[in-house]
């Protein structure tokens, strides 16, 4: 069974019940069913172009909101690189697409870490390396915001007000950077910046 279809089946329960909730119970059923149903093959569409998930990570597509808060990431941290004299870092599209994935995987998690379950995937590096991006030096922040307003902003300026996030977000030996942004179902967002010397 595929991850699409179990998370399509906890996403149509959970409409299911939430129907159950809004509808008269003479209509619930049909209605929830119906609705259950779209979910269910909208949820196992295939990804979007320029949203599929790396080799041993299946997740659901990005939001395009999510993708615009990614870019509004990179961004915000190579105008806070530009103001202490540095170069901007390139957006890779092998990094953003690592850097989502992870986002996504966070969500799901409801946790900020910076190992993954994912076997073959467990570090930064290796998720870099997955994406195909061969790298010297790796960094990655991550974050965790509830309000969606000055995502980007605030994630850069928590990161440089903590020297290690400082040292991954100011440091001139970096190329190219990545970043993703998921939300969970209780609204928290989950932002990942990866860094690289290529």
């Amino acid at each position: 069974m595929s991850i699409y279809f179990r998370q399509a089946q906890r996403l149509a329960k959970r409409i299911a019940r939430l129907a159950k909730r809004s509808v008269s119970p003479s209509t619930t059923s049909p209605q929830a069913q119906r609705l259950a149903l779209i979910l269910l093959f909208s949820a196992c569409a295939p990804i979007a172009p320029g949203s599929t998930p790396l080799p041993g990570r299946a997740t659901i597509p990005s939001t395009s909101m999510e993708r615009e808060l990614a870019r509004e990431v990179v961004e915000a941290s190579n105008r806070a690189r530009v103001r202490m004299g540095l170069s901007p870092l390139a957006s890779n599209d092998g990094a953003n697409r690592a850097a989502m994935d992870y986002a996504q995987a966070l969500a799901v998690r409801h946790e900020l870490d910076h190992e993954s379950r994912v076997p073959g995937m467990e570090t930064p590096g290796a998720r870099l390396q997955a994406a195909g991006i061969k790298w010297t030096r790796v960094g990655e922040n991550l974050a965790q915001f509830s309000p969606r307003v000055g995502i980007a902003d605030s994630s850069i300026e928590g990161w440089l007000n903590s020297p290690a996030h400082r040292r991954n977000l100011l440091n001139p030996a970096y190329t190219i950077t990545g970043a993703g942004v998921a939300r969970d179902e209780r609204g928290e967002y989950y932002v990942v910046q990866m860094y690289a010397t290529q």
